[in-house]
């Protein structure tokens, strides 16, 4: 038992130190760089170590953006955690099978990053935006940055997890 908390800790703090590593190094190349780069590491806790570390990522890593200015203002960094932590739900339910059915990784992907879209764009779009006072151009590229890009972002995340996750494992099986 005591073993398995120290994997979880050390595991789960690398993956948080390469979402730091990734969000710092890719943040002057745009949205669709640094978000799949999350989206991806989401994914990979969440199947390598397990759906607890891929949450305490999830609901971290929209705090850690805003440190280096690349996350929203404030009211909304609540509501990209919730999209963060539905995408490691939906990845941890699905994938809990196995993670060498490829059916299971197609659905993962497409239900993770639609329904991680559907929670932000609702959250942001139509619940934070109308409550906060932002001048429209900011509220417009706002509603942006948290539609369509997400769904695209959280769709290559998932397909860099398809490529990278069972290449990592068998590498630390050797």
């Amino acid at each position: 038992m005591k073993n398995q908390n120290v994997r979880f800790m050390v595991l789960t703090a690398a993956f948080l130190a390469l979402l730091i590593i990734f969000q710092g190094m890719s943040a002057s190349l745009g949205q669709m760089v640094t978000g799949s780069l999350v989206n991806f590491v989401l994914v990979a806790a969440t199947l390598l170590v397990g759906w607890k570390s891929g949450l305490v990522i999830a609901l971290l890593s929209p705090f850690f953006a805003k440190l280096f200015g690349i996350g929203p203002i404030y009211p909304i960094l609540p509501v990209v955690a919730l999209g963060n932590a539905t995408l490691v739900g939906v990845y941890a339910f699905i994938m809990s099978r196995t993670l060498k059915e490829i059916f299971c990784w197609i659905v993962s992907i497409i239900v993770a990053a639609g329904l991680k879209y559907a929670v932000l764009t609702v959250g942001v779009v139509k619940l934070v935006l109308p409550l906060v006072s932002v001048p429209a151009p900011q509220a417009t590229k706002l509603a942006a940055m948290f539609g369509t890009t997400q769904l695209f972002t959280a769709l290559c995340g998932g397909v860099i997890a398809f490529i990278a996750v069972p290449l990592i494992q068998k590498a630390v099986k050797k």
